[in-house]
């Protein structure tokens, strides 16, 4: 089997060997059906999601396949079709939950906002009949940035009314370690909030969707809607439980791997790195040539390491778990060589 260096996403982690087991030795039931005492029937899910919402300090969490998945059952469970979202310009939601506001599947009217620098620009009147504000935290697109609770206490300065918002908290544990302050603090300013287990946590799957305890029954029966009940899902749910202990340290790692990264980027003259890496995510853009990312992305798929980047001169890194120093050496050696060839 290939060992591949890959700098893609923070999504391509294989689980530890400490997951592996606890994944074969979970107690599972049918996530779909109550028990006796009156909860759902896959105890391990339940760990979880009980484990999820206190560390997010919301009332109840649901555990859900995919963040896409979480990020539609939430939408559609605050409101109905037609129903218009406040929503950035770039965030995940806009771009990726694309059946949220498509009119044959849940016919959501998208109210783009400017959110270039990570945090949606709101002018006078820009809530006005929006029923839900969707933020994102880290914000993907902008390149990993986390932004403090304060922002949202600003935005309830400036507007007589927010609607309800929801955020997409995908690397939100990536925001908590990189500004110092507890998960529960920066999902507070959210009525509903999501969290991703198979990103820089390095579980293999899931993510979790937290808000008060009546929303997320309902929440329950949109995820039965739409597909998503789970039957002996534990063996997966085990695994989260695991990714929640001690990644604090694991993400301080990655997020110093992140400024490790750009030290050696910017030695290599073709490149410029934006400076604004606070978590886990790089952004490199090369100086001059015709689109020679597709060409360093391909020399570099040959040698091992595999890359990412939206556009024939931007290269994205994410770095995770499986990214050691010296993995992030031979990436830039080989991006280097790949410079130096003819085209």
């Amino acid at each position: 089997m290939v060992e591949w260096i890959d700098l893609r996403s923070d999504t391509v982690t294989k689980p530890t060997g400490e997951m592996r087991a606890a994944m074969a030795a979970a107690e599972v039931g049918d996530d779909g059906r109550m028990l006796p005492d009156g909860q759902y029937g896959d105890l391990t899910v339940r760990r979880l999601e009980e484990a999820v919402a206190l560390e997010l300090d919301k009332p109840a969490a649901i555990f859900v396949t995919t963040g896409v998945l979480a990020n539609m059952i939430a939408l559609r469970t605050w409101c109905k079709r037609e129903a218009t979202i406040a929503v950035g310009a770039n965030s995940h939601i806009l771009r990726f939950e694309r059946g949220a506001f498509d009119p044959e599947v849940f016919g959501l009217r998208a109210r783009p906002l400017a959110d270039s620098c990570g945090f949606p620009e709101v002018a006078a009147g820009g809530l006005d009949g929006a029923q839900v504000l969707c933020l994102e935290n880290t914000h993907n697109a902008a390149g990993g940035v986390p932004w403090h609770v304060e922002k949202v206490e600003t935005l309830r300065t400036q507007h007589a009314s927010l609607p309800s918002i929801h955020l997409d908290g995908a690397r939100l544990f990536n925001a908590s370690v990189a500004l110092g302050v507890p998960l529960s603090q920066l999902a507070s300013v959210s009525d509903s909030v999501m969290v991703c287990l198979s990103k820089g946590l390095g579980a293999p799957m899931g993510s979790v969707l937290a808000g008060p305890t009546e929303w997320i029954a309902e929440a329950r029966k949109m995820r039965q809607l739409l597909g998503g009940q789970l039957r002996q899902v534990g063996v997966v749910a085990a695994a989260g439980l695991i990714a929640l202990r001690g990644y604090r340290d694991r993400l301080e790692t990655d997020q110093a791997r992140a400024k490790l990264l750009a030290e050696r980027l910017r030695n290599i003259p073709q490149i410029e790195v934006d400076d604004k890496i606070k978590t886990n995510i790089v952004r490199a853009r090369f100086i001059g040539g015709s689109d020679p990312a597709f060409r360093v992305r391909s020399f570099a798929a040959k040698h091992g390491v595999l890359l990412g980047g939206p556009s024939g001169q931007e290269l994205r890194f994410v770095l995770h778990s499986d990214i050691s120093n010296s993995g992030i050496d031979q990436a830039t050696n080989v991006i280097s060589h790949a410079l130096s060839q003819e085209t």
